[in-house]
């Protein structure tokens, strides 16, 4: 049983942190817009076309990025939290990757 154990827990640390996180924060940061939008489409009753909301969703999406950029750079700047935020972003960017 304990060597189960071991390789389910070997598995679990395996999980690429970087693609996660990306997960983690295009989620988060969709289901926020989601809820902002619906509630000027209800709340305020202003209609939004499809590329307003396209727009708003990628300037979102920039912002987490710039906040990790600057975390990463400045704020936090270990070897281990620089590779996280590489490692979230890089295969994502329309330039591939600016941290190299």
């Amino acid at each position: 049983m304990d060597q189960e154990e071991t390789t389910d827990d070997q598995k679990k640390k395996k999980t690429h942190q970087g693609p996660t996180w990306l997960l983690q924060i295009l989620l988060s940061e969709s289901v926020y817009l989601i809820w902002v939008l619906r509630c000027e489409r209800v709340v305020q009753e202003k209609p939004l076309t499809n590329g307003e909301i396209k727009a708003r969703w990628h300037r979102a999406i920039n912002e987490s990025l710039t906040i990790d950029k600057v975390t990463a750079m400045k704020v936090t700047r270990t070897d281990k939290f620089m590779k996280l935020v590489e490692e979230t972003w890089c295969n994502t960017l329309a330039r591939e990757c600016m941290f190299v």
